[in-house]
């Protein structure tokens, strides 16, 4: 890992969200929406995700458990 990277960690439970249509958020609309909002700083990162989200749903409820965390790499420390 480098300076500035961005580590995401998530459980299945953001994207088995299902929307009106019925049909899974999914595996491929979340690295989308990571994408996008992947050079916000990480607090504002998981706001946009979550946002994201929740218009696909249209609610800001969750059937199953969801949890993400964000990390950011400060310094580069060569031990």
């Amino acid at each position: 890992m480098a300076q500035g990277d961005i580590v995401f960690f998530y459980t299945d439970g953001l994207y088995e969200v299902e929307g009106e249509n019925k049909q899974f958020f999914g595996m491929e609309r979340l690295l989308q929406t990571i994408n996008t909002q992947q050079h916000q700083p990480p607090e504002k990162m998981l706001d946009g995700i979550l946002g994201e989200i929740n218009r696909y749903t249209g609610t800001r409820e969750f059937r199953d458990d969801v949890c993400m965390v964000t990390m950011q790499v400060k310094e580069h420390l060569i031990l």
